[in-house]
């Protein structure tokens, strides 16, 4: 119990500051980890146009996928958390065993393009931003 108005607003603020911080690095550690989780997927969506992945590795995706959009599951999706839980768990299988069968050249050339994709797209939009922003000026 706070005695005095200015402890009580102190203790307030100190509680609401821990209280953000946490949100906010909950907040940046889910965001890391989606992008992260993204770029595996762009990765893997050149592995399979690239013309030496196995059909194997093909296979799987197709199969993942095939069960992904599939209206008949082994737990339905319409149930709330546990059949999202299902077909994020099968995402993942797919993914990893994709990752285990493609050849690590395929995997690293992949990650090569997408890298500079990246650098590309960051640099066309600093340019575009540059460019709109020297446009107001005028």
């Amino acid at each position: 119990m706070c005695i005095g108005s200015v402890a009580c607003s102190v203790a307030g603020r100190s509680a609401k500051r821990s209280e953000n911080s946490w949100f906010a690095e909950a907040r940046l550690r889910t965001k890391r980890e989606l992008s992260t989780f993204l770029a595996n997927v762009q990765v893997l969506r050149l592995i399979m146009r690239h013309p030496d992945c196995p059909a194997s590795a093909r296979a799987v995706a197709a199969c993942t996928l095939g069960y992904l959009f599939s209206p008949i599951q082994l737990i339905p999706t319409f149930i709330p958390v546990i059949g999202q839980l299902d077909d994020i768990a099968v995402l993942l299988l797919g993914l990893g065993l994709i990752r285990r069968v493609t050849p690590a050249q395929v995997i690293e050339e992949c990650e090569e393009e997408l890298r500079s994709r990246s650098m590309r797209t960051a640099a066309d939009a600093s340019s575009t931003q540059f460019q709109a922003s020297g446009e107001s000026r005028a």
